[in-house]
């Protein structure tokens, strides 16, 4: 009686310490030691946290808890439950778009500020930014000074850096990767630039005219070398004496804090007049950062080591080749050797285990969670950390860039970045002797994050299939709302979760077209096999071709629209507007446009190496392999890898076909490789015998187009 008295009086002391730990797995261990009912809210529950304290007060813990997640205790049935209201969560959006919105103003008034104290242009100023052909005499070390010192004369920037800050309100509620177009004459799928841009556009016609002039006395000195200066604008082929049509600027989110613009004028029959292309903040500024290495240094695990090797991705050796059969059909064949596979076996053998379960071994947990605690010493610590810090800290390790507990708070409160340009990914707080580290973007953060049960789920599919279908790639994005890119890390997972899965299988699945794809229902599919009609389609659908119309296709139209009454099209296009997305469809997608996708098969091999590597390879490319290893002098990649069973597969290849107009249809391709259930790996003469003669007759065409290398 008396204990239980006493019980009620003494707060319980609660203890706990993991590299990585789920919140709902941390608050259920609280309850136990603690004999009180505390729950974690599902939308929080799979969160993890950095955490490490000894005989605390529960409630000292809880509040911390709380503070650091940006979440709340609530009453419910007669338990305390952690999580995040939507009002509370609308709070914080609205908060965090402030936070934003202001560190875009400072940047962007920065740049116009450096663009306000560039000496003003005048005539022998416009001479020598138009004169390419003086750089060639100036030797390299004062050639590098006179380039950045023309970037700095340079008029498109000058004027970009005004018009952009005119637009700060559109600009920094602007998702990662839109675009939007504004014009002092807009069609509607252009904004209007607003009337405070009109002196920054007569200053750059103004200095327009400085620059014609002075190109008209440079000339064009045939047979004699130029420089080609990067950012530089382009003028013509008409000239302001055209007359003046419009001024079109294109922006850009590259992230947070970056954007690309372009400026382009054109004269009154379209014909281009001025182009000019960069960045805000220009590239020089926000690409570099060093390390102090100052404080104690770091204990790095092999583990650890191992796993920031995974960002050690691309390729040592890759080329593709191409030959004509005899009956004069072209063949292409392509070899690759991946940074992992050129150490000569699998280095990442030690660590893939850890890949198999996310929630069993978070990322953060193997890499950020240990140097985080390293940090904070014996000081009692609860941390919620971004997931983008892990590629971080790997691409240091792998640098010499991460040596010392200074270089962990270097990283993450991003302390070496130009201070317009700083973004932490946390703050740290020290409150009584505890350390508190908390997401500086926490809505972003949250949003940014990779979803662990279905990369798990994810990462079961690929370990028991052997390879990544479609429909688990489907059932990925279906779960998580996130298709994985280059380098991030649910591509690094899927990629290097089973050695015997190539990865570029995981590239060709992984692409924009994926959430289209994953929208459509069986009805659907089998429509579009004929023409899926923009009427057949959600909401959601036509949003996703819309982008792609004015985005993703971009590069597509300067290819494939020809030019006005040329049969050719040559090095600088005359009608820059005829491949402008927001002028091509100036009322949104056409209402005729259908979606088609076909299917093709290709036999291909799934080839396991000594190396412990996986491999798969269409008869063509194993063909320009064997060529190649008859020539190991010249071709040693191909000579160490020594492929000792193969197995029949197919790469299945989804192409989707937008036709917006009757000329013009640009398409996605997607693929996918599965395994022929019948065969099993073996020798191999083992492989069908139409298959081998198809090799045969690609190494013989390699051989005859390439006789004396044979490969790359």
């Amino acid at each position: 009686m008396l204990a239980s008295f006493i019980a009620l009086l003494v707060p319980p002391l609660v203890s706990y310490e993991s590299n990585a730990v789920p919140v709902a797995e941390l608050v259920a261990s609280l309850a136990s030691q603690s004999g009180q009912r505390l729950e974690a809210g599902k939308e929080i529950a799979s969160e993890p946290v950095i955490v490490q304290f000894k005989d605390k007060p529960l409630d000292d813990v809880l509040k911390i808890l709380a503070d650091v997640l940006q979440a709340e205790w609530t009453t419910s049935s007669g338990a305390l439950r952690l999580g995040r209201s939507s009002s509370l969560m609308k709070t914080q959006e609205s908060a965090e778009q402030a936070v934003i919105a202001a560190r875009v103003k400072d940047m962007l008034q920065a740049a116009g500020k450096t663009a306000e104290d560039a000496p003003q242009l005048d005539a022998n100023q416009a001479l020598l930014l138009m004169d390419r052909y003086r750089l060639v005499q100036i030797n390299n070390a004062d050639l590098e000074i006179e380039i950045q010192r023309m970037a700095t004369q340079n008029p498109v920037a000058r004027a970009a850096a005004p018009l952009i800050l005119h637009l700060t309100k559109d600009l920094a509620t602007m998702k990662s990767r839109d675009r939007v177009v504004f014009s002092d004459s807009p069609t509607p799928a252009q904004r209007l630039l607003p009337s405070k841009a009109s002196t920054a556009l007569r200053d750059l016609r103004a200095a327009l005219q400085l620059l014609e002039e002075a190109k008209e006395k440079v000339g064009v000195k045939k047979n004699q070398r130029f420089i080609h200066v990067m950012g530089m604008p382009t003028l013509g082929p008409a000239t302001t004496k055209d007359g003046y049509g419009k001024t079109l600027l294109m922006v850009e989110r590259l992230g947070t804090l970056a954007y690309s613009w372009k400026v382009l004028m054109v004269a009154k029959d379209g014909a281009g007049v001025l182009t000019g292309a960069g960045r805000i903040p220009e590239q020089t500024m926000d690409s570099s950062y060093g390390a102090s290495h100052k404080g104690v240094e770091l204990e790095l695990s092999e583990a650890q080591t191992t796993f920031a090797e995974l960002w050690n991705f691309g390729y040592q050796t890759a080329g593709v080749r191409f030959a004509w059969l005899p009956d004069g059909s072209k063949i292409t064949g392509s070899f690759g050797v991946s940074m992992h596979e050129s150490k000569g076996n699998d280095t990442l053998a030690p660590i893939r285990h850890l890949l198999n379960d996310p929630m069993m071994n978070d990322p953060l947990g193997i890499l950020p969670g240990p140097l985080v605690r390293q940090f904070a010493g014996s000081r009692p610590l609860i941390a919620s950390i971004p997931d983008t810090t892990i590629a971080d800290f790997a691409r240091r390790i792998n640098q010499d860039k991460l040596k010392t507990i200074g270089d962990v708070t270097e990283c993450l409160e991003q302390t070496r970045s130009p201070a317009v340009l700083r973004l932490p990914y946390v703050v740290l707080e020290s409150k009584e002797d505890w350390l508190l580290v908390k997401p500086y973007l926490p809505v972003s953060t949250r949003k940014a994050g990779i979803a662990r049960v279905p990369l798990r789920e994810l990462m079961s599919s690929i370990k028991s299939q052997g390879t990544l279908t479609l429909s688990a790639a489907t059932n990925y994005y279906r779960a998580s709302g996130r298709v994985p890119s280059f380098g991030s890390l649910d591509m690094i997972y899927a990629a290097n979760v089973d050695a015997g899965l190539d990865d570029t299988a995981v590239q060709d699945v992984f692409n924009s077209s994926l959430p289209f794809l994953a929208s459509l229902s069986p009805a659907q599919w089998q429509s579009a096999k004929a023409g899926l009609s923009l009427g057949e389609m959600t909401t959601g659908q036509r949003a996703i071709l819309q982008k792609w119309a004015y985005i993703d296709f971009l590069g597509n139209y300067e290819r494939v629209v020809p030019e006005r009454g040329k049969q050719q099209m040559g090095f600088q296009r005359h009608y820059p507007l005829d491949i402008e997305s927001t002028e091509m469809f100036p009322r949104g997608l056409p209402p005729a446009t259908t979606v088609t996708i076909s299917t093709t098969e290709t036999p291909v091999v799934l080839a396991k190496a000594s190396s412990g590597f996986n491999f798969t390879i269409d008869a063509e490319s194993l063909g320009l392999f064997d060529t190649m290893r008859e020539n190991p002098v010249q071709n040693p990649e191909a000579a160490a890898r020594n492929l000792e069973a193969f197995r029949m597969g197919r790469r299945i290849g989804y192409k989707i076909v937008v036709q917006l107009t009757d000329d013009l249809a640009p398409q996605y391709g997607v693929g996918e490789v599965q395994p022929i259930a019948s065969s099993t790996y073996g020798p191999r003469e083992n492989l069908p015998k139409a298959f081998l003669r198809k090799v045969e007759e690609a190494k013989a065409a390699f051989e005859k187009q390439w006789p004396k290398s044979g490969g790359m």
